[in-house]
Protein backbone atom coordinates (compact mmCIF):
# COMPACT_ATOMS: atom_id res chain seq x y z
CA UNK A 1 0.00 0.00 0.00
CA UNK A 2 2.77 2.93 0.64
CA UNK A 3 4.59 1.67 -2.79
CA UNK A 4 1.69 2.49 -4.72
CA UNK A 5 0.78 6.10 -2.37
CA UNK A 6 4.44 7.18 -2.44
CA UNK A 7 4.84 7.31 -6.37
CA UNK A 8 1.41 9.99 -6.06
CA UNK A 9 2.76 11.84 -3.58
CA UNK A 10 5.84 12.33 -4.81
CA UNK A 11 4.47 12.93 -8.63
CA UNK A 12 1.57 15.87 -6.60
CA UNK A 13 4.06 17.44 -5.01
CA UNK A 14 6.64 17.92 -8.28
CA UNK A 15 4.02 19.14 -9.75
CA UNK A 16 3.13 21.64 -6.92
CA UNK A 17 7.03 22.94 -6.94
CA UNK A 18 6.25 23.20 -10.80
CA UNK A 19 3.54 25.39 -10.46
CA UNK A 20 5.21 27.59 -8.54
CA UNK A 21 8.53 28.39 -10.07
CA UNK A 22 6.40 29.61 -13.42
CA UNK A 23 4.02 31.85 -11.42
CA UNK A 24 6.74 33.48 -9.10
CA UNK A 25 8.32 34.01 -12.80
CA UNK A 26 5.72 35.68 -14.03
CA UNK A 27 4.86 37.74 -10.95
CA UNK A 28 8.80 39.01 -11.53
CA UNK A 29 8.81 40.13 -14.55
CA UNK A 30 5.66 42.33 -14.92
CA UNK A 31 7.15 45.00 -12.26
CA UNK A 32 10.70 44.60 -13.42
CA UNK A 33 9.08 45.73 -17.24
CA UNK A 34 11.63 48.56 -18.71
CA UNK A 35 12.64 49.43 -14.80
CA UNK A 36 9.20 50.75 -14.21
CA UNK A 37 6.97 50.49 -11.52
CA UNK A 38 3.55 50.97 -11.29
CA UNK A 39 3.40 54.36 -9.60
CA UNK A 40 5.84 55.72 -12.02
CA UNK A 41 3.30 54.47 -15.31
CA UNK A 42 0.41 56.33 -13.50
CA UNK A 43 2.48 59.33 -13.24
CA UNK A 44 3.73 58.95 -17.11
CA UNK A 45 -0.18 58.34 -18.48
CA UNK A 46 -1.25 61.70 -16.46
CA UNK A 47 1.78 63.73 -18.03
CA UNK A 48 0.92 62.59 -21.60
CA UNK A 49 -2.88 63.32 -20.64
CA UNK A 50 -2.59 66.74 -19.99
CA UNK A 51 0.80 67.44 -21.85
CA UNK A 52 -0.06 69.59 -25.58
CA UNK A 53 0.48 68.07 -28.49
CA UNK A 54 3.05 69.62 -30.67
CA UNK A 55 1.34 69.37 -33.89
CA UNK A 56 -1.99 70.12 -32.87
CA UNK A 57 -1.14 72.61 -30.54
CA UNK A 58 -2.61 76.23 -32.34
CA UNK A 59 0.06 78.44 -34.26
CA UNK A 60 0.88 81.95 -32.86
CA UNK A 61 0.28 84.37 -35.46
CA UNK A 62 2.45 87.14 -35.24
CA UNK A 63 0.25 89.83 -36.71
CA UNK A 64 -1.76 89.37 -33.35
CA UNK A 65 0.77 90.12 -31.51
CA UNK A 66 2.86 92.84 -33.49
CA UNK A 67 0.42 94.37 -35.84
CA UNK A 68 1.63 96.21 -39.00
CA UNK A 69 1.48 99.71 -38.58
CA UNK A 70 -0.83 100.30 -42.08
CA UNK A 71 -1.90 103.82 -41.50
CA UNK A 72 0.55 106.20 -40.55
CA UNK A 73 -2.22 108.98 -40.76
CA UNK A 74 -1.58 111.85 -37.93
CA UNK A 75 1.94 109.92 -37.30
CA UNK A 76 5.14 112.13 -36.63
CA UNK A 77 7.47 112.94 -39.36
CA UNK A 78 10.09 114.66 -41.24
CA UNK A 79 10.06 113.26 -44.68
CA UNK A 80 6.51 112.72 -46.84
CA UNK A 81 8.28 108.94 -47.02
CA UNK A 82 7.83 108.45 -43.63
CA UNK A 83 4.46 107.86 -44.27
CA UNK A 84 2.25 105.65 -46.06
CA UNK A 85 1.75 105.70 -49.80
CA UNK A 86 -0.35 108.36 -50.48
CA UNK A 87 0.65 110.31 -47.16
CA UNK A 88 2.42 113.81 -47.16
CA UNK A 89 3.91 114.85 -44.51
CA UNK A 90 2.45 118.55 -43.37
CA UNK A 91 3.88 120.22 -40.08
CA UNK A 92 5.44 117.59 -38.51
CA UNK A 93 2.01 115.25 -38.85
CA UNK A 94 1.16 112.44 -41.71
CA UNK A 95 -1.89 113.43 -44.07
CA UNK A 96 -3.27 112.87 -46.88
CA UNK A 97 -1.54 114.00 -50.65
CA UNK A 98 -2.79 114.51 -53.57
CA UNK A 99 -3.98 111.30 -56.23
CA UNK A 100 -5.35 113.82 -59.34
CA UNK A 101 -4.76 117.15 -60.31
CA UNK A 102 -8.39 118.13 -59.67
CA UNK A 103 -7.08 117.58 -55.97
CA UNK A 104 -4.84 120.59 -56.39
CA UNK A 105 -7.51 123.47 -57.29
CA UNK A 106 -7.20 125.26 -54.33
CA UNK A 107 -3.36 125.89 -55.17
CA UNK A 108 -3.67 128.20 -58.31
CA UNK A 109 -0.37 126.91 -60.64
CA UNK A 110 0.20 123.98 -59.05
CA UNK A 111 -0.98 120.39 -60.65
CA UNK A 112 -0.79 116.94 -58.34
CA UNK A 113 2.64 114.96 -58.57
CA UNK A 114 1.11 111.77 -58.27
CA UNK A 115 4.03 109.89 -57.26
CA UNK A 116 5.07 112.20 -54.38
CA UNK A 117 1.47 113.29 -53.93
CA UNK A 118 1.82 116.70 -53.86
CA UNK A 119 0.47 119.61 -55.36
CA UNK A 120 3.31 121.22 -57.35
CA UNK A 121 4.74 123.60 -60.02
CA UNK A 122 5.51 120.61 -62.82
CA UNK A 123 6.10 123.13 -65.59
CA UNK A 124 9.04 125.47 -64.06
CA UNK A 125 12.36 124.98 -65.16
CA UNK A 126 11.49 122.06 -67.88
CA UNK A 127 9.40 120.01 -65.46
CA UNK A 128 11.95 119.85 -62.09
CA UNK A 129 9.60 118.67 -60.28
CA UNK A 130 7.01 116.74 -62.41
CA UNK A 131 6.10 112.89 -61.90
CA UNK A 132 9.24 111.56 -64.24
CA UNK A 133 12.09 114.18 -63.00
CA UNK A 134 11.28 114.03 -59.28
CA UNK A 135 9.49 110.73 -58.56
CA UNK A 136 10.89 109.76 -55.12
CA UNK A 137 12.56 113.20 -54.35
CA UNK A 138 11.48 116.29 -52.70
CA UNK A 139 11.06 119.18 -54.96
CA UNK A 140 12.33 123.26 -53.35
CA UNK A 141 12.74 126.28 -54.20
CA UNK A 142 16.12 127.88 -54.97
CA UNK A 143 17.18 131.78 -53.28
CA UNK A 144 14.33 133.98 -54.18
CA UNK A 145 12.22 131.41 -55.68
CA UNK A 146 13.90 131.92 -59.38
CA UNK A 147 13.96 128.15 -59.86
CA UNK A 148 12.65 124.84 -58.89
CA UNK A 149 14.97 121.60 -58.01
CA UNK A 150 14.35 118.43 -56.94
CA UNK A 151 17.00 116.76 -54.82
CA UNK A 152 16.87 112.66 -53.98
CA UNK A 153 16.89 111.36 -51.87
CA UNK A 154 14.58 113.53 -49.53
CA UNK A 155 16.75 115.75 -47.33
CA UNK A 156 14.35 117.18 -44.56
CA UNK A 157 17.23 119.89 -44.70
CA UNK A 158 15.70 120.96 -48.54
CA UNK A 159 12.32 119.65 -48.08
CA UNK A 160 10.86 120.73 -44.85
CA UNK A 161 7.45 118.97 -44.23
CA UNK A 162 5.77 122.16 -45.85
CA UNK A 163 1.73 121.94 -46.42
CA UNK A 164 -0.33 121.08 -49.49
CA UNK A 165 0.72 123.45 -52.42
CA UNK A 166 3.91 124.76 -50.85
CA UNK A 167 7.79 124.45 -50.88
CA UNK A 168 10.64 125.01 -48.87
CA UNK A 169 12.76 127.70 -50.06
CA UNK A 170 16.18 128.59 -49.38
CA UNK A 171 16.16 125.95 -46.58
CA UNK A 172 13.93 128.10 -44.48
CA UNK A 173 10.35 129.18 -45.17
CA UNK A 174 7.69 127.47 -46.79
CA UNK A 175 6.37 129.32 -50.09
CA UNK A 176 3.43 128.45 -52.96
CA UNK A 177 5.39 125.98 -55.44
CA UNK A 178 3.41 128.57 -58.25
CA UNK A 179 3.57 132.05 -58.12
CA UNK A 180 0.75 134.49 -59.38
CA UNK A 181 1.15 136.99 -61.82
CA UNK A 182 -0.25 140.44 -60.52
CA UNK A 183 1.25 139.85 -57.28
CA UNK A 184 3.92 141.26 -55.46
CA UNK A 185 5.61 137.88 -53.95
CA UNK A 186 8.01 137.73 -56.25
CA UNK A 187 9.49 141.38 -54.62
CA UNK A 188 9.16 140.29 -51.36
CA UNK A 189 10.92 136.77 -51.63
CA UNK A 190 13.79 139.18 -53.88
CA UNK A 191 13.90 141.73 -51.08
CA UNK A 192 17.55 141.20 -50.53
CA UNK A 193 18.64 141.86 -53.96
CA UNK A 194 18.87 145.73 -55.38
CA UNK A 195 16.78 145.46 -57.97
CA UNK A 196 13.98 143.78 -56.08
CA UNK A 197 11.40 145.78 -57.59
CA UNK A 198 11.90 144.41 -60.69
CA UNK A 199 11.00 140.63 -60.14
CA UNK A 200 7.96 139.85 -61.23
CA UNK A 201 6.19 135.96 -61.52
CA UNK A 202 7.20 134.46 -64.94
CA UNK A 203 3.88 133.90 -67.29
CA UNK A 204 3.90 129.99 -67.82
CA UNK A 205 6.91 128.94 -65.50
CA UNK A 206 5.22 131.07 -62.70
CA UNK A 207 7.93 131.49 -60.21
CA UNK A 208 10.15 134.89 -60.43
CA UNK A 209 12.30 136.44 -62.87
CA UNK A 210 14.14 139.75 -63.20
CA UNK A 211 12.32 141.84 -65.75
CA UNK A 212 15.10 142.96 -67.74
CA UNK A 213 13.15 146.08 -69.05
CA UNK A 214 12.25 146.97 -65.54
CA UNK A 215 13.48 150.14 -65.15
Amino acid sequence: MKKIILPHIIMFASALLLFACENETHLRLVPDQDGVTDAEQETADDAAVTAPDADTAPAVDEDVLTPPDEDTAGASCELDKECVDGGICVSGSCTTGCTKDGDCTAYPGTTCNTETHRCINETANDGACGDTRCPTGCCYAVRGFRELKCIIPPSAEYCGDCPQGQVFMDRDECVPAACSTGDALCQTYNAYDPRSACFACKTGDLICYDDPACN
